[in-house]
């Protein structure tokens, strides 16, 4: 079974649209007794969309491995046609990697010099 990346992202977006209409559903009626049968059920189905999901989810980090394949060996293609302009392409990532900013802590940091207010 052959998706684009568009139909896959498509179907994940819809089984997880369906795992939120299903536990909206079963938060709803899971107090009430005299829906054992249909508890059961949406339980199994949500089971199963979680089993798909997990399935596309494979299959869309699939086409990212075969994509990040194919642009590896024409780097390597090109990198191998200019030498000289390897280095600078290489330096160029490396220093785009480095300048990538880390995530801001939660907490705010608090300094060792910082004085208590007096109360």
């Amino acid at each position: 079974m052959s998706h684009s990346k568009k139909d896959l992202l498509t179907e994940i977006d819809f089984t997880l649209d369906q795992l939120i209409q299903n536990a909206e559903v079963l938060s709803n009626i899971s107090s009430n007794l005299s829906y054992e049968q249909e508890i059961d059920a949406l339980h199994k189905t949500q089971e199963s969309l979680l089993a798909r999901l997990m399935h596309l989810d494979q299959s869309l980090e699939k086409m990212r491995c075969m994509e990040t394949d194919h642009i590896r060996s024409k780097l390597n293609h090109y990198s191998i046609l200019n030498p000289s302009i390897n280095e600078d392409v290489v330096t160029y990532f490396d220093r785009k990697k480095k300048h990538t900013r880390k995530p801001l802590s939660k907490k705010p940091k608090i300094h060792t010099k910082r004085k208590k207010a007096a109360i």
